[in-house]
C-alpha cells in the first residue's frame, strides 16, 4: 500500500483541493473585478498557481479571456482542465481503493470540463455560471469522500494530500499580501483585498462572526494562521494532518513518533505559542517564509516516509 497506490490517492485529492482553491479564487476575483474594476487583481492567481512573475494578465483584453485561459488552457499545468485530468488519472488507477461514488463523480467532472460544448459562449453568458457548475463537482467529491469512503488507509492518504495542499494555499495567500507593495495599510483597497481573499477561501462569514469588526490585518492573519475552528486555517490543517499521520502509522506498523509526526507537532506548537498580532510586518513575513519552508520540508518527509 505504501507506494504507487498510496501516492495516487494522495495526489488525487491534492489536485482536487488545488482545483477547488483556484476556482474559488477565480470566482471571487471576477466578482471583485466587476465591482471595483481592478484589472491588476488577477496577478495574484498567476503568481500563486502558475509561477508567472511578470504582468501576464496584461496579455488579455478582459476578465472572460483570463478565466477561459485559467480553466481551459491545456498547456498550463495548473489550469482547471489539467488538474481535473490529473486527478481522474490517479483515481482511475486506484478504483478498487475508493468508493464507486468518488470515481463516478471525478469521471463526470473530467467529461464535463473536457466537453467542447461548455466552451461555447452561448451556453454560459456569465462565467460565474460555469464556475459554479465546476465547483459543484468539487463539493460532491468532498461529500462522497466523507459519506462513502471507508476509514482505512486510502481515506487517510486522501486527506494527507488534501490538507498539505490547503496548507500551501493558505500560506501563499498571506505571503502575497505581505509582499505586495501596492496595497497601503488600513486603506480602502486593503479592505477590498481582504474581503476578496476571505471570500476565496470561504472565511468571510467566519471572520464577521468571530471579530465583528472591519477587515483589520492583525485579525485576518490570526484567522488564517491560528484559528482552531476555521477549516482553512494553518493550525486546523496541521491538526487534521496529525490525526491522519497517526492513523497511517498505526495501520502500517510505523513508529508513532517518526519524523513526519514530529515536524507536524513542532509546527503546531509554534503556531499555538506565537502571537501573530504582535509581529511587525517584516517579522510576520519572515515568520510565514519560515512556515512555508517547513511545509516544503514536511512534504518531502511525507514522500520519503510513505511513498518510497
Amino acid at each position: 500500500m505504501l507506494s504507487r497506490v498510496a501516492n495516487n490517492l494522495f495526489w488525487m485529492d491534492r489536485y482536487m483541493e488545488r482545483t477547488n482553491g483556484l476556482l474559488n479564487q477565480i470566482k471571487s476575483n471576477y466578482i471583485s473585478n466587476r465591482e471595483y474594476g481592478d484589472s491588476k487583481s488577477w496577478k495574484m492567481i498567476f503568481e500563486s498557481y502558475f509561477n508567472i512573475d511578470e504582468e501576464y494578465d496584461a496579455q488579455f483584453t478582459n476578465s472572460e479571456e483570463i478565466i477561459n485561459y485559467l480553466i481551459f488552457d491545456s498547456n498550463s499545468g495548473n489550469s482547471i482542465i489539467n488538474l481535473v485530468s490529473s486527478s481522474r488519472k490517479n483515481c482511475r488507477s486506484v478504483q478498487e481503493h475508493v468508493s464507486k461514488e468518488i470515481w463516478i463523480n471525478i469521471n463526470k467532472y473530467y467529461l464535463f470540463v473536457t466537453s467542447k460544448i461548455i466552451r461555447k459562449k452561448s451556453k454560459y453568458k456569465d462565467p460565474i455560471n460555469l464556475i459554479e457548475d465546476l465547483l459543484t463537482y468539487n463539493l460532491l467529491h468532498y461529500s462522497n469522500s466523507d459519506l462513502t469512503q471507508e476509514r482505512g488507509n486510502p481515506y487517510s492518504f486522501m486527506n494527507l494530500g488534501k490538507y498539505l495542499e490547503r496548507l500551501s494555499i493558505s500560506v501563499d495567500f498571506l505571503l502575497y499580501r505581505l509582499l505586495s507593495d501596492k496595497i497601503e495599510s488600513d486603506s480602502i483597497k486593503e479592505n477590498i483585498f481582504w474581503k476578496n481573499l476571505l471570500l476565496s477561501i470561504g472565511g468571510y462569514q467566519t471572520y464577521i462572526k468571530t471579530y465583528k469588526s472591519s477587515f483589520l490585518t492583525k485579525n485576518l492573519v490570526e484567522l488564517i494562521l491560528s484559528n482552531p475552528d476555521f477549516p482553512k486555517s494553518i493550525l486546523y490543517c496541521l491538526k487534521k494532518l496529525k490525526h491522519h499521520i497517526n492513523r497511517l502509522n498505526i495501520f502500517n506498523g510505523i513508529s508513532l513518533d517518526n519524523d513526519v509526526f514530529y515536524m507536524i507537532s513542532k509546527l503546531e506548537s509554534n503556531l499555538k505559542f506565537t502571537k501573530s498580532n504582535q509581529l511587525k510586518n517584516d517579522q510576520l513575513r519572515d515568520y510565514l517564509e519560515e512556515i512555508k519552508a517547513e511545509i516544503n520540508s514536511l512534504s518531502y518527509k511525507v514522500n520519503k516516509t510513505y511513498f518510497e
